[in-house]
């Protein structure tokens, strides 16, 4: 069964020595940031997820799931302040979910390697998109 919260995670890297130490360490600095700064953070969610043990559909999945617990929040909170560009946050909003729904159906159709490789490609890319800027 997937554990959904990040006290399971850390309890669980707790029993497996160094790399559970500083995964337990990592979860609760990742979970202080996601809410604050949206870019870049799924990869540091899957970098900590992989880290405690879990394959990528796994970690995507409790990825996916923290971030749908933050971003409520988030929201509100920008709001209250007039910080939110509504058309764009709503285009964004339809291209999730979209984009949500087709990747969950390519992953049970295609499987782990396939996610693996999707995530291998779009680190790459980052990447370098960071590095040409």
């Amino acid at each position: 069964m997937l554990e959904l919260n990040t006290f399971s995670i850390a309890a669980r890297c707790a029993r497996t020595g160094m790399v559970g130490v500083a995964v337990s360490t990592a979860v609760p600095g990742v979970g202080g940031i996601c809410p604050f700064v949206q870019a870049g953070v799924g990869f540091l969610l899957l970098a900590v997820t992989t880290l405690a043990g879990y394959d990528l559909v796994r970690g995507n999945a409790l990825k996916v799931f923290c971030v749908l617990l933050f971003t409520p929040l988030s929201l509100a909170i920008f709001a209250w302040h007039g910080q939110v560009a509504w058309i764009a946050g709503l285009s964004l909003a339809a291209g999730s979910i979209l984009g949500g729904l087709l990747g969950v159906r390519l992953t049970v159709l295609k499987g782990h390697r396939w996610v693996k490789g999707v995530v291998t490609v779009a680190v790459i890319a980052m990447a370098v998109k960071l590095w040409l800027s």
